[in-house]
Order: C-alpha cells, then sequence, then structure tokens
C-alpha cells in the first residue's frame, strides 16, 4: 500500500540520489587535476549531498515506522530503528568529514570511503539476517 506522504518521500530520495554521481564526477576530478582547495570544495559538495541522501532515506523509514497501515502485518520494528540509525550515521558522518576536509581533505576521504564499506557491511549483515530468520520460519 502507498499514500501521498510516502510517494513524496520516495520523490525526494530518487531526487537526492540522482545528483550524487555530478559531485562524485567533481570529487575525482577534484583530486586527479586540482588544487588542495578544490579538492576541500569537492569534498564538501560530495558530502552535503551524501548527507541530503541519508536524510530523505531517514524520513522515508521514518514516515513508515509512523504509518503502519503502509506495511506487512509482520514487519519488524526493528528494521525501521536499524534503518534510522544507518541514517543517522550517515548524516552525522558525512557532515564530520565536509568538516574535516577543511584541514585534511585526504582524511575527509577516507571518512567517505570509511562510510561506503560501512553502508556495504552493514546492508549485508541486515540481509543475512533476513535470510537467518527466514529458515526459521515453518
Amino acid at each position: 500500500m502507498v499514500d501521498a506522504g510516502l510517494l513524496w518521500g520516495n520523490l525526494a530520495l530518487v531526487l537526492a540520489t540522482s545528483v550524487l554521481p555530478f559531485p562524485t564526477s567533481v570529487l575525482g576530478l577534484a583530486f586527479q587535476q586540482g588544487t588542495r582547495r578544490d579538492e576541500t570544495a569537492a569534498l564538501i559538495l560530495y558530502a552535503a549531498v551524501a548527507a541530503s541522501v541519508s536524510a530523505t532515506w531517514f524520513e522515508v523509514f521514518d514516515y513508515l515506522s509512523r504509518n503502519l497501515r503502509l506495511l506487512e502485518a509482520d514487519t519488524s520494528p526493528e528494521f525501521f530503528r536499524g534503518e534510522r540509525r544507518r541514517s543517522m550515521v550517515g548524516i552525522v558522518l558525512y557532515s564530520f568529514a565536509a568538516a574535516v576536509a577543511n584541514w585534511a581533505p585526504l582524511a575527509g576521504l577516507a571518512i567517505l570511503v570509511a562510510l561506503l564499506v560501512f553502508y556495504g557491511v552493514t546492508l549485508e549483515g541486515q540481509m543475512m539476517s533476513r535470510r537467518r530468520a527466514r529458515k526459521n520460519q515453518p
């Protein structure tokens, strides 16, 4: 089931995600051909857009957790807590990476890479939990 609030949240998420290739390209060019100021500006741009993706992700899952009528009956509230937690980690660490980039662009870049690894590891962990839960069902 879907309602207008979920559609708008999803639209915001898709919009934020669709913008991400631009700062990614700027970031790559800045570290290949730019100055330290270029690297800093590119990192701040990328972090701002990535934080907005995390914020819209948070908003979608927060909306769903408040509108349980949109979900299947067996959906676990823990799933929403986990997704909101992952989103908050992203918002905080992308903001931190932007701040660090002002003094050490390579350290800011390292934080961005660490966030990619974090999202990959935590997603796989959630998928494995779901597989285990399905196997344990009669």
